[in-house]
């Protein structure tokens, strides 16, 4: 998947704001006018870091936050339960044809609800198919099941919601990512695809665990897991081994607890969060002088960074010939690569970004106060991010 757009609800600085996303993109704009607030909120979207009640905005304290995600070059297929279908089958689009994904934080908590923004048919008698497993699909829709196999449920969905299509108008709707039913594989499936985002901020504390030492690693363990289908696979066993031994022993807790308080039992589920494999990888880098990499000046350190990326697009380009097999898209985003280096650095840097994106799979977003920079960026992916009076950006 493409990350094709981002948008802002009632984020930090932002009320309400929506940027185009492209292979290459780059932000310019003052100090503070909000450029880094896009790439924490992208953050936060994959996953990668929370959010808290400070991150509202402070003129809309009682509103939600919205973090929302457009994506296109979409997988042709979702396989669920071994049969194949797909997020257009199913009307989980939106208007344009793209996926659209809103993330919903509310409350004191900032509790997370996750949507598809689907144009979906509107006739009530289909709202909530894919929260419906297969006994009720046949039971709600035993009329629509003629020439069709009953037994596979995206088949009854099929046939019900393109029949649905000729009966009712299609309408942009929210449909819950964390139902039941088919939809919680389905959420799986489509988080599985989206593409591994791996942020590199210019701010670094000077310590022995300093995330500028350290993300180079992570992103390469990201990047390697992203790339081998293989790697994938395993993790995803040991995942599903462990979840499966964990819920056992809960189940034989709470059948205990049912014995003492049935009310406190029935309120408690297990709740299984896959692991980041990349922060279980943790090792240091020394130099020959003997002086720890973490001690040595940021320029020093950044320059790990950069021929992380020139390695990634060596990388990228002698796999460009290589068709078989699924690789992961990633996104780099990466706060002022100027900070620190020689401008013949930050030449290479750029070069490599641009090697990088010609690359499939690939998207590089970066922030910048280079004019140099700015010049030999792509001009379709270049914007301007600034303040407007006092309002927000």
């Amino acid at each position: 998947m493409r990350l094709k757009a981002f948008k802002l609800v009632n984020f930090r600085g932002y009320q309400k704001a929506s940027m185009q996303i492209q292979d290459f993109t780059t932000l310019v704009g003052i100090n503070d006018s909000g450029k880094s607030t896009i790439f924490e909120a992208l953050d936060i979207f994959f996953g990668n870091s929370k959010i808290d009640s400070f991150d509202r905005n402070i003129n809309h304290q009682g509103e939600d936050v919205q973090l929302i995600g457009v994506f296109d070059q979409l997988p042709k297929t979702l396989t669920i339960e071994d049969i194949p279908t797909s997020l257009q089958e199913e009307y989980l689009l939106n208007t344009e044809g793209d996926l659209e994904i809103k993330q919903v934080f509310s409350g004191a908590t900032m509790k997370m609800s996750e949507y598809i923004v689907a144009n979906f048919p509107s006739s009530p008698g289909v709202q909530g198919i894919h929260t419906l497993k297969i006994k009720d699909l046949r039971k709600n829709f035993k009329d629509s099941l003629a020439d069709i196999d009953s037994r596979v449920s995206s088949q009854i969905r099929k046939a019900v919601l393109t029949q649905a299509t000729s009966t009712s108008e299609l309408k942009l709707i929210d449909i819950a990512l964390n139902g039941t039913g088919e939809m919680k594989d389905i959420s799986k499936k489509i988080h599985e695809e989206l593409p591994v985002f791996q942020l590199f901020k210019a701010d670094r504390d000077n310590s022995d665990s300093d995330s500028e030492v350290q993300d180079p690693i992570k992103a390469i363990v990201k990047s390697t897991i992203a790339d081998s289908a293989d790697i994938r696979q395993e993790l995803s066993d040991v995942v599903e081994k462990v979840q499966a031994a964990v819920q056992k022993t809960t189940g034989r807790t709470l059948a205990m607890l049912r014995e003492m308080n049935q009310g406190l039992a029935s309120e408690l589920q297990a709740d299984f969060a896959s692991p980041k494999w990349e922060s279980l990888f943790k090792f240091s880098l020394e130099t020959d002088s003997g002086i720890p990499l973490a001690k040595r000046g940021s320029g020093v350190r950044r320059l790990i960074l950069l021929n992380f990326f020139r390695a990634e697009a060596r990388k990228r380009i002698e796999e460009a010939q290589d068709v078989g097999g699924h690789t992961m898209d990633v996104i780099y985003a990466f706060e002022e690569p100027e900070t620190s280096q020689h401008p013949s650095y930050q030449q290479m840097l750029i070069e490599s970004f641009l090697d990088m994106t010609n690359s499939p799979h690939v998207q590089v977003l970066i922030t910048t106060h280079s004019p140099a920079i700015a010049e030999i960026v792509p001009i379709d992916g270049l914007h301007l991010v600034e303040k407007v009076g006092s309002r927000e950006p």
